[in-house]
């Protein structure tokens, strides 16, 4: 039986990778870009977070207009055509609810870790606030019937902090996660308000 030379089987290989991607999703957000958008986003809504701590309003709603241009970009290959508008409006919409949130998050953590010195600390500086901050923002997004996008997000936070929180997970007011190494909240999980989890749940 005679073998193809490597190069003929290289390409054969390389013509299905191709025809693949043709017949697969095009645009697809890759996790990098969400990362960036998402560490844009955060530093807006706190300077702990940002390079550029301090700001003006102007300077701010320039930043948030330029993160809201890269969400419509994420967002566009994964909706309906003319789906991307509305649904990028309605998130910048929730952003003063999502940063009332969490805030109260931040101040739980305060409450309930005797170890956290500072709000500024805890924003700046502890993986349960910044899982917390990352989901509800996946959150928002899954409620608004975006695919994927979410997911790619809750990979972000547990990528970087060890906390595994699915999109559609359900999370009250003032949630506040202590250490949270190897925390795993499920898309059917519904948490109440003013609750402290621990790490390994």
């Amino acid at each position: 039986m005679l073998k193809s030379p490597p190069h003929e089987r290289d390409h054969a290989f390389a013509a299905t990778l191709a025809e693949e991607r043709r017949e697969g999703d095009r645009g697809f957000p890759l996790k990098r870009d969400v990362a960036v958008f998402v560490d844009e986003l955060l530093g807006i809504l706190f300077g702990q977070l940002s390079e550029g701590a301090a700001g003006t309003a102007d300077e701010l709603q320039a930043r948030l207009t330029l993160a809201v241009r890269d969400l419509r970009h994420l967002v566009a290959p994964l909706v309906e055509p003319g789906e991307a508008d509305r649904i990028v409006d309605a998130f910048a919409a929730t952003m003063p609810a999502i940063h009332d949130r969490l805030q109260q998050d931040a101040q739980a953590i305060v409450e309930g870790d005797p170890a956290a010195e500072s709000l500024d600390e805890v924003i700046a500086a502890y993986p349960g606030f910044l899982a917390i901050a990352i989901h509800r923002i996946a959150h928002e997004l899954c409620g608004l019937g975006v695919r994927i996008l979410p997911r790619l997000l809750a990979e972000v936070a547990h990528t970087r902090t060890g906390i595994d929180i699915h999109p559609g997970a359900t999370i009250g007011r003032s949630f506040c996660i202590d250490h949270g190494t190897g925390i795993v909240i499920g898309e059917t999980a519904v948490i109440g308000n003013d609750v402290k989890l621990y790490q390994g749940v």
